[in-house]
């Protein structure tokens, strides 16, 4: 049976050098042949029942993982990508967390712990940017009025 991909030509014969050993009839090499086959065809068989037992791992070990998030036994998985500010880069061109390197510009699939971790830090990173510009960390809301009132009087 020829595998998708694979060569059909027939092998090269190796020769063995002439050891002095008495000849073989055509009737022995044919019953060598015959075991010589048997043998090959065992091995093949054996291959391919490895193989398949690997592939019948995989799914199974897939479809636990599938059905563990179903049932909510283990963490969501979730994408985020770490976008860390150009001023920061060369200073900090990735997150280390628990021994785990995420790289900045680059998308991961996380747990959900991880990816409101890595969000925060994120976050902490571009609030530390917006800071050393002289922006207020509040912004906005210290900016204008907000029309507080405090023991009956209006505060600015």
């Amino acid at each position: 049976m020829a595998r998708p991909g694979k060569p059909t030509a027939e092998p090269k014969r190796v020769f063995f050098p002439d050891l002095g050993l008495p000849k073989l009839s055509d009737e022995e090499k044919a019953a060598i042949d015959k075991v010589a086959a048997a043998d090959v065809d065992e091995e093949r068989r054996k291959r391919d029942e490895q193989e398949q037992m690997l592939a019948r791992q995989a799914y199974l070990s897939q479809r636990r993982s599938e059905l563990r998030q179903q049932h909510s036994l283990v963490e969501p998985l979730v994408e985020i990508t770490i976008d860390i500010p150009d001023k920061i880069i060369d200073a900090c061109p990735y997150i280390l967390i628990n021994n785990m390197r995420y790289d900045a510009g680059v998308t991961y699939t996380v747990p959900l712990s991880v990816y409101e971790t890595l969000a925060d830090i994120v976050y902490r990173i571009g609030d530390h940017v917006r800071i050393s510009k002289g922006e207020d960390k509040l912004g906005a809301m210290r900016r204008g009025r907000r029309g507080s009132v405090i023991a009956g009087r209006r505060v600015a």
